[in-house]
């Protein structure tokens, strides 16, 4: 056949409405990829905020009976004189343990406060030997369970030093 050829003023106009058309596509991808990031924002945004509700929810159904339990567990506790030592030391593991179940859940909370943006810190400065002795009760409750004995060497210099951070 017969080819034609293009003047140069017809190649310039093609070429110009190539480009157009490729500048046209590709801010219609750009507008598409916007809309669909806006959506995955916002439904990662009401994933956030039905996490943090079923949180606290869950953190309420929990608390409630715990509670319950740590404060008749005091309540027993006042009564040492009519309890044995061993119904004494059982009702000491069940206010341990219930301590323990209550920091998870509450750290649970606080993580998920963290997560959102919500969380306060609070500093204080607190001494080291004050958390040192903490941990110390702590842990010789669970060695008591187990009947193990523990001692400890403490330096005197630890009453000397503090911490600044969020003490809870």
């Amino acid at each position: 056949g017969n080819l034609r050829k293009w003047h140069t003023d017809e190649e310039a106009f093609i070429s110009t409405i190539s480009i157009f058309v490729s500048q046209l596509l590709a801010n219609i991808k750009k507008k598409i990829i916007e809309k669909e990031l806006i959506v995955a924002k916002d439904k990662a945004e009401q994933s956030d905020l039905l996490k943090t509700s079923f949180l606290q929810n869950i953190s309420h159904e929990i608390r409630t009976p715990l509670n319950g339990i740590m404060g008749f567990c005091s309540l027993l506790n006042g009564e040492t004189n009519t309890l044995n030592s061993e119904s004494t030391n059982y009702l000491n593991m069940i206010m341990y343990s219930s301590e323990r179940l209550l920091g998870v859940v509450n750290d649970i909370i606080e993580m998920s406060k963290i997560d959102s943006g919500v969380a306060k810190i609070n500093k204080t400065e607190f001494k080291i030997l004050d958390i040192y002795n903490h941990f110390t009760e702590l842990l010789n409750i669970m060695l008591s369970e187990k009947d193990i004995e523990a001692k400890y060497v403490i330096d005197k210099k630890l009453n000397n030093y503090y911490i600044e951070s969020d003490k809870d």
